[in-house]
């Protein structure tokens, strides 16, 4: 299991992805991949960020459509002890 990190998943939705990153996700079994709810989250935030600023909702579409379709069953839960183990180790 690998549990993406916010920066990974937003760099693929740049015009011009870095190379280092697409050739990275190219050597991957995706169905490894995974995303956790703080990186949700933070994706969402960005994404009703750019809605709110120039009211285009592509990010938000591109968005759902990632987390229902190719995350479909492989978002980590964020309950329990992890949300008080992320604070701590933010601080």
């Amino acid at each position: 299991m690998i549990v993406l990190d916010t920066n990974v998943i937003s760099e693929t939705s740049k015009p011009k992805p870095d190379e280092n990153v697409v050739g990275w996700f190219r050597r991957q079994d995706l169905l490894a991949l995974h995303l956790c709810g703080p990186v949700v989250m933070e994706l969402f935030f960005g994404a009703e960020r750019v809605l709110n600023r120039t009211g285009s909702e592509r990010y938000v579409r591109q968005l759902d459509q990632l987390i229902s379709q190719q995350f479909d069953g492989r978002v980590v839960d964020f309950s329990g002890s992890i949300p008080a183990l992320a604070g701590k180790l933010r601080a």
